[in-house]
């Protein structure tokens, strides 16, 4: 009741953009009972949620409106993900918790879940992620644009956890394991990757708005997108049957995906053969060199 009260005041006095940025500081200092028990923590805290209330801030559109309105629905997302990507750009640094289940090619049975501690960085852009479990459990990876000679650094974890090892991002050894190469990986590939998906497939498309849900805690916007293989324009060929795509209401970024198989394909119509979702988000807290390395199991 508190915080509403404060809100509903806040809003009249001063404006949306401020308003955010004070409650982010009154949740820590007020809410957090950390706050008193380390200092330090506590300031980390405001800033990180500061930071964050500044990215995210601005109107979002009323998707449920504008569908009733008539908008087209694959319209609505390309207008989401175009706003994702521009609050993606005052991003310097995320971290985020990577959950995913991936059917390889060949394969006539989905690998089990993985859950994965994911960080990303603009500048340099790099990528660290540490299985934290499912296959591949205590596995890391680092990689940095620019650095060891364009490769990635990776310990499989297990009984080789010591063994630190050089790999190209698009090494066999990579597609054994996943479908995608290290340099697909985090938010802003997918935002990009997305964005030009649905781009060049209007006119071909059919996007269905499911209404809203929910992604862990997070309120979502959810659209079904269903493709021929081939596009009736030359040169096109699409990646998925059905694509399954949860839109933060708050961010628009997109915080759950989901790719079905073709027709021709039964079995991969039954569960998606990629299945991807992030949850607890952190961004902007200024990680360093530090934050992008592996680290061996000396003990090994």
């Amino acid at each position: 009741m508190i915080c509403s009260e404060v809100s509903f005041t806040m809003s009249v006095l001063v404006p949306r953009r401020s308003c955010e940025l004070i409650l982010a500081l009154l949740s820590v200092l007020v809410l957090s009972p950390s706050v008193l028990a380390d200092p330090s923590k506590a300031v980390l805290a405001t800033s990180v949620r500061l930071e964050t209330a500044s990215i995210f801030s601005g109107q979002v559109p009323d998707v449920s409106a504008l569908i009733k309105g008539g908008a087209e629905p694959g319209d609505v997302v390309c207008r989401l993900l175009k706003l994702g990507i521009e609050r993606w750009g005052r991003v310097r640094d995320m971290e985020v918790i990577f959950t995913r289940r991936e059917r390889l090619d060949g394969k006539t049975e989905r690998n089990g879940k993985e859950v994965i501690l994911l960080r990303e960085r603009s500048q340099p852009w790099s990528v660290y992620m540490k299985w934290l479990d499912g296959p591949g459990k205590n596995r890391e990876l680092a990689y940095v644009k620019g650095r060891n000679n364009g490769r990635f650094k990776v310990t499989p974890g297990g009984v080789l956890g010591w063994l630190v090892v050089d790999r190209e991002p698009d090494h066999p050894e990579v597609l054994e394991v996943s479908r995608h190469s290290v340099l697909a990986a985090g938010m802003g590939r997918l935002l990009r990757k997305l964005d030009y998906q649905f781009t060049i497939s209007r006119g071909d498309a059919v996007v269905v708005y499911m209404g809203e849900a929910r992604v862990g805690k997070r309120d979502c916007y959810r659209f079904f997108r269903f493709l021929p293989e081939k596009s009736a324009r030359d040169g096109i060929k699409y990646y998925c049957w059905k694509l399954d795509l949860y839109i933060d209401k708050e961010t628009c970024l997109p915080v759950s995906v989901k790719c079905y198989g073709w027709k021709r394909q039964l079995d991969w119509q039954k569960e998606p053969f990629e299945d991807y979702t992030y949850t607890d988000f952190v961004f902007n807290q200024k990680l360093s060199d530090d934050a992008f390395v592996v680290h061996p199991d000396e003990k090994k």
